[in-house]
């Protein structure tokens, strides 16, 4: 895909991300370097970020708009259903295409318009949040965005202005055309996964991540419990000042538990031992819709 680079959003050890546009579109794209395999490109699902073109040396990924899931508040009853049905549904996605994604974490999860053509990329320039130090490639939320949900969350105006009603002012379209999308492949491994470079945040890494165990379906579904887990209460599941203190905890299972059936089902996502969580993206839903709903 030929494209021109317009700046450099991010830049590590472990590579870089610009920001680029289309040569014949005038699409504005993202390009992650180094890579990744290029069969991650069949990857084609409304809740997953689209990868453009791929091989070792760059990945090109779509810039989509939405504000990810670090900047939201504590999710109610119907939007965390959303979120639920949604992101299993697009990490079946992901996995049935033969990949991991192994950077799931609330700035990997983005709320977006129906239309995701433009403003906001996932795996963009670090965001402002308590634990940048503990984690890579996080991503950014446009202005707009974050206005409209600064406004929907003034109380004066709650009782007329919420946040499905802003996207309804920003797009023109529905509120329930909103939608939880799945961003940043540049992680993403084929499977199966012997190996693994320890990369993205600790908050949501499975304990075999650290053990240099075999990481399989369930090392995703347990990261995406710490997200909904997250997505519940504003904040960690495993928690610690420091990136050792965190770990510990995940290896130790330190989580204070969340009540009711929800609260048992997430911590089956976020089970110490892999055997103990679900099989795949598509049992934890079943059980969910079984047991939650």
């Amino acid at each position: 895909m030929p494209h021109d680079i317009l700046e450099c959003l991010s830049r590590s050890s472990q590579g870089e991300v610009w920001r680029a546009r289309d040569r014949e579109t005038g699409a504005i794209v993202v390009v992650k370097k180094p890579g990744g395999p290029a069969k991650i490109v069949s990857i084609q699902h409304p809740q997953v970020v689209r990868v453009l073109e791929c091989n070792a040396e760059e990945m090109v990924m779509e810039w989509i708009e939405g504000t990810h899931m670090e900047k939201l508040d504590r999710l109610d009853a119907a939007d965390f259903d959303r979120l639920v049905r949604q992101s299993l549904s697009g990490l079946a996605a992901i996995h049935e295409a033969g990949f991991l994604h192994l950077d799931l974490k609330p700035e990997n999860i983005f709320l977006c318009g129906p239309r995701r053509t433009s403003a906001v990329v996932s795996g963009l320039p670090p965001s402002t949040g308590n634990h940048d130090d503990l984690t890579v490639g996080q991503g950014v939320s446009s202005h707009r965005f974050r206005d409209a949900l600064r406004l929907s969350q003034k109380p004066n105006l709650w009782a007329s202005l919420n946040l499905w009603e802003n996207f309804w002012n920003l797009f023109g379209r529905a509120p329930s055309s909103a939608e939880f999308v799945i961003g940043d492949l540049g992680n993403a491994q084929s499977l199966p996964v012997e190996t693994h470079q320890l990369r993205g945040s600790v908050h949501t890494m499975a304990p075999e991540c650290f053990e240099g165990g075999r990481l399989d379906e369930r090392t995703d579904l347990y990261a995406l419990g710490c997200v909904f887990y997250f997505a519940l209460t504003g904040r960690t599941a495993f928690e610690g000042e420091l990136a050792p203190q965190v770990i510990t905890a995940h290896l130790q299972h330190r989580v204070q538990p969340l009540p009711g059936p929800l609260g048992t089902w997430i911590d089956h996502l976020m089970a110490r031992n892999p055997a103990d969580r679900p099989a795949s993206a598509r049992e934890a839903l079943a059980e969910y819709l079984d047991g939650c709903v």
